[in-house]
């Protein structure tokens, strides 16, 4: 075949196609082996494995940040009081002022101090205390509970319109001093917040206690409180 096309010139193109098309693999046949024995067929690719993508995860709840707790408060309060005495038919009004400082919002020292008037002999009730309050926390209520020590003077009217400078500073005639011990169980709800203040209304249940002859043993009663806490 080579000879027949190499005897006619002009077609050389042809007979290098021709020659590469029979030898092309495709058109041999199936390969054999050494004996002569067809080979297998290629072994097929494995199969693909698809992993499935790991769930995701869930994102954890935002955490709650607790209140913030102020470290020292400056707290100021008001308030009309009323109360009875272990005498037969007495009883008083009074207008009492706080004046605390509170740490951590939990402890303060504070001292207290009621103005106020006895029916029994007539008498203005000069109550001074200092004392400590523990404070509880439920939301924007504030339990507490008090215990002082109480100094009050008790005189008579008359006494204090004939020397009202003695009578306030606790000089004058006929001024009785006591000494004794008081308590109170109370709550301030806060009404109004702002960054640095807070407005607290309160009440209370009061008690004191004279171990001196010179009065009424016990005085038991109540007050209404407005004030102001602010941290410093």
């Amino acid at each position: 075949m080579k000879a027949r096309f190499a005897a006619r010139p002009g077609v050389p193109w042809l007979a290098s196609a021709l020659v590469l098309l029979f030898a092309s693999p495709a058109l041999a046949g199936p390969a054999e082996a050494d004996d002569g024995q067809p080979l297998p067929p290629p072994a097929p690719p494995p199969p693909t494995v698809v992993t499935p993508a790991p769930a995701e995860t869930p994102a954890p709840p935002p955490t709650k940040e607790p209140p913030k707790v102020a470290g020292v408060q400056l707290q100021i309060a008001s308030g009309p009081a009323a109360q009875g005495s272990s005498w037969r038919g007495d009883a008083a009004i009074a207008q009492s002022l706080k004046l605390g400082f509170r740490f951590k919002e939990l402890i303060a020292i504070d001292a207290l101090t009621r103005l106020g008037y006895g029916i029994v002999d007539d008498r203005v009730l000069t109550y001074l205390s200092l004392g400590t309050t523990i404070y509880g926390r439920i939301g924007p209520v504030r339990p507490y509970g008090r215990l002082a020590l109480v100094h009050q003077h008790e005189e008579p009217t008359s006494a204090v319109r004939n020397d009202p400078f003695g009578a306030l500073f606790g000089v004058g005639d006929g001024i009785r001093h006591r000494g004794g011990v008081g308590s109170a169980l109370g709550v301030d709800v806060i009404v109004a917040k702002g960054q640095s203040a807070q407005f607290v209304l309160g009440a209370d249940m009061n008690g004191t206690w004279f171990p001196d002859p010179r009065g009424p043993a016990i005085y038991y009663g109540g007050g209404l409180w407005a004030g102001l806490d602010y941290t410093l």
